[in-house]
């Protein structure tokens, strides 16, 4: 079984021939694609453990964010942030369902903010620190007790630190802080292998030129210090704008990275911290796993379509969808709901 994959997707509407945005569901077993209408590019994603056909979709960089319901494949509300913050990308439900972060910045000094709301009616009832300047990625670790939060830190010159800060969840506090290895990437998402293994991918920091600078990828063990990979030879003249997606395989210790603009996807060793390969494609962006394992998933702008990697040949295996869908910058794995899961909560707030 390849499994059902969600994610945002643009495109130009033929009747307007304007900008338009849809939210995929894609079935790779029966090659299904269906979409929800929205008014933004959804990036991040994040399922409610209280009825896990409810899920709330976020905007990169806007006011935009919205509650789905992908058993009836329809919006149930929208839910706006402040005006003095924008959303960045990404946000997670608690374990209990009761709440929501996220993921903002504060326009005037960039510092980070996660907004908590409530599951009801989507009101922000508290906020507190990412502890880093434009924050991006949220990643739940050890049952959802911490946030991983990733900090790009906006511009180069006079912006904050990229780093990946630990926060507990319960006291909100910072338990630890990592920085990048230099100050022209900064810190843009984040995947934790089962042993505690942090891989972050980065783009050029604001202020760079964003489709010729280089990307980057760093790897950090637990309680040691974030390495810069780096690909051998002329391959590593590719690896440049951002360096956007990663997904990391645990059971065949190689986790793969996407860049859109080198038209290319790389594979690495978590052990050795070696390139395994590397795949030419068409503007990569989101990957994924398929549910028996067996391949990475890979979808983008320009590929048409859905494309699979074999994880141990990575060369290119059967399956995947011959249509143009999700395009945006990332795809997630979702287990479609069950018909008996509860109802959802009506008519989310404008915060």
């Amino acid at each position: 079984m390849l499994g059902t994959f969600v994610g945002g997707t643009a495109y130009v509407d033929p009747a307007t021939q304007k900008p338009a945005f849809c939210f995929d569901v894609v079935d790779l077993d029966r090659g299904a694609v269906q979409r929800i209408p929205l008014d933004f590019l959804a990036h991040g994603f994040s399922v409610n453990p209280r009825a896990p056909h409810q899920v709330a979709v976020f905007e990169k960089r806007g006011p935009g964010a919205a509650v789905l319901d992908l058993r009836a494949m329809k919006l149930v509300g929208n839910v706006r942030c402040r005006q003095t913050r924008a959303y960045y990308g990404h946000g997670v439900y608690t374990p209990d369902g009761a709440h929501l972060l996220v993921v903002e910045s504060d326009l005037a000094s960039g510092a980070g903010v996660v907004s908590v709301r409530e599951t009801t009616s989507y009101k922000e009832i508290d906020t507190f620190p990412t502890f880093g300047d434009r924050p991006h990625d949220c990643v739940p670790i050890d049952g959802g007790r911490v946030l991983v939060f990733t900090n790009g830190g906006g511009q180069l010159e006079g912006g904050g630190i990229p780093c990946v800060t630990y926060v507990e969840a319960s006291s909100r506090t910072l338990l630890e802080r990592v920085t990048m290895s230099t100050p022209e990437l900064n810190a843009g998402h984040a995947a934790l292998a089962r042993d505690g293994t942090l891989v972050v991918v980065s783009a050029p920091r604001d202020g760079l030129p964003p489709e010729t600078s280089a990307g980057g990828i760093h790897v950090r063990a637990p309680g040691g210090v974030a390495e810069r990979l780096r690909a051998p030879g002329a391959l590593d003249a590719r690896v440049v704008g951002e360096s956007l997606s990663v997904r990391i395989h645990d059971e065949r210790g190689v986790f793969a990275v996407s860049n859109p603009s080198g038209d290319l996807v790389t594979f690495w060793s978590l052990a050795t911290r070696g390139l395994l390969g590397s795949f030419d494609l068409a503007g990569p962006r989101g990957l994924e796993i398929t549910r028996d394992r067996r391949s990475f998933v890979v979808a983008g702008s320009r590929l048409g379509g859905v494309k699979l990697v074999d994880v141990e040949r990575l060369q290119p295996s059967a399956g995947g969808v011959d249509a143009p869908c999700l395009s945006g910058s990332h795809i997630y794995a979702y287990e479609p709901a069950a018909e008996h899961a509860p109802e959802p909560a009506r008519g989310a707030a404008v915060a």
